[in-house]
């Protein structure tokens, strides 16, 4: 592991007992990859469209992760009973 120490959350947690390189560490030994943000995905956040019942969900970065999950072919997993408003296909609403 690495000894460098990230300044997320408080004394380098992200708010649990896991330091963030941890946590990077274990991302990519469970095979997770990175995705980067993109321009597109910030144009795509822009164009999605509520056709939830209620108050739109507003949330950007929420926005954001939607949006790239759609614009790369991926799937966007959430608890987030907002999210499923948006209809896209990638979601799924655990």
């Amino acid at each position: 592991m690495s000894n460098h120490t990230s300044k997320a959350g408080t004394k380098g947690t992200f708010g649990f007992s896991m330091i963030a390189y941890e946590f990077v560490e274990m991302c990519h030994e469970a095979g997770y990859i990175h995705s980067p943000l993109k321009e597109t995905h910030l144009m795509a956040a822009n164009k999605l469209i509520w056709e939830g019942e209620g108050e739109e969900h507003k949330e950007p970065f929420d926005r954001i992760l939607l949006a790239q999950a759609k614009s790369e072919n991926m799937h966007f997993m959430t608890s987030d009973g907002k999210i499923p408003g948006f209809k896209q296909n990638c979601v799924i609403a655990v």
